[in-house]
């Protein structure tokens, strides 16, 4: 839950209490599987509202995945290390351009 801690404070801020739980069905669940829950600021009473919205973040493709069963090749770290010391960078390019092109070339050898 975003927002604040508790969705309920007594007025002398002794006692404090949360909503912790939504009863939804399971078609909601499965349809919507990024639902998110904020309490936001009271107003009026001392309950604060809770917002049940989707949001979605996206950030795009995954750069490098690494799968552990490479690992059980047995001329993996040879393969990386001779990979890895290799120049391969376009001059004139950023470091993380170079970066991320070197980590694209070591996953194709690795796949291979």
């Amino acid at each position: 839950m975003g927002g604040y801690s508790f969705t309920r404070v007594s007025n002398n801020e002794a006692k404090s209490s949360k909503l912790d739980r939504f009863l939804l069905s399971e078609e909601v669940i499965n349809q919507f599987p990024d639902l998110y829950v904020m309490a936001v600021e009271m107003i009026i009473s001392d309950h604060r509202p809770i917002w049940l919205s989707l949001i979605t973040l996206d950030y795009g493709p995954q750069p490098f995945k690494f799968f552990n069963s490479w690992m059980l090749e047995l001329d993996f770290d040879q393969i990386v290390k001779s990979y890895w010391t290799e120049e391969r960078g376009v001059e004139g390019e950023s470091a993380c351009i170079n970066f991320k092109n070197k980590l694209k070339g070591l996953k194709d050898i690795l796949r291979t």
